[in-house]
């Protein structure tokens, strides 16, 4: 829950793409764009 609430506080606040997100926080581009969109389905902006 954490990593989730830290990719979207970095993409969202800071306006760094999933890329940039990716290197950031250690993860893949791809497990950052998923976690923006889950979040994004699921009502969280």
């Amino acid at each position: 829950m954490r990593q989730i609430r830290e990719t979207l506080r970095v993409h969202l606040m800071a306006g760094l793409s999933f890329n940039e997100v990716g290197r950031s926080l250690k993860i893949s581009k791809s497990e950052a764009a998923k976690y923006t969109w889950l979040a994004r389905a699921a009502g969280v902006d």
